[in-house]
């Protein structure tokens, strides 16, 4: 028993523009993504999704990676006291490529635009990840879940690599060779004078 998509009414409007356009200015840049799965309550949290969820993808054997962000980390949400709630991402396996998005909480219905548009353009989370936002926003909550997407993917080398190059930009000597040797030796520092 599967809704036809024309009962949405986002996808009813798209449908009835791309007729409107086809019919009187036909061009092969006139087709519309019109999301199979996409649906919006508009109930307290408010719920929106696109694409398929975890149990789809379950289903359909798809390999899938996850990434969440929780709106209680979102200074905007902290700040007009709507801070419960998240975004929740499935990524084709190893790829940033969307396969669907989840938002629950306030404003999700204009969040999740940004993921339509992302997979109807086939823009994966490092785009929008390189896009700047107004600050403090709600639409913030699409890029950290962009970033908490990349920071899954540091290789542990990588990550103790960074670090340690950013304590040697402090001029934390102690990280620098704590990390290397166990902690155990103090640095040496030489102070060459002309």
């Amino acid at each position: 028993n599967k809704t036809p998509p024309w009962q949405s009414p986002a996808a009813f409007t798209m449908s009835f523009r791309t007729v409107i356009d086809n019919t009187t200015m036909p061009s092969p840049s006139s087709t519309t993504f019109i999301p199979k799965r996409f649906k919006i309550s508009f109930c307290d949290p408010e719920v929106a999704r696109v694409g398929i969820n975890e149990q789809e993808a379950q289903a359909k054997s798809i390999n899938y990676d996850v990434s969440r962000y929780e709106f209680d980390e979102l200074d905007r949400a902290i700040t007009d006291g709507v801070n419960r709630g998240f975004v929740k991402v499935l990524t084709a396996k190893d790829s940033d490529r969307i396969l669907g998005a989840t938002i629950v909480g306030e404003h999700a219905g204009e969040l999740i635009n940004e993921f339509v548009l992302a997979m109807k353009h086939g823009l994966g989370l490092a785009k929008l990840l390189g896009t700047i936002r107004i600050y403090p926003t709600m639409s913030e909550a699409n890029k950290y879940l962009a970033g908490t997407w990349r920071r899954q993917r540091i290789s542990p080398f990588t990550l103790k690599l960074l670090q340690r190059f950013h304590a040697w930009r402090r001029g934390d000597f102690k990280k620098i060779s704590g990390a290397s040797s166990g902690g155990s030796e103090q640095p040496t520092q030489t102070n060459h004078q002309g």
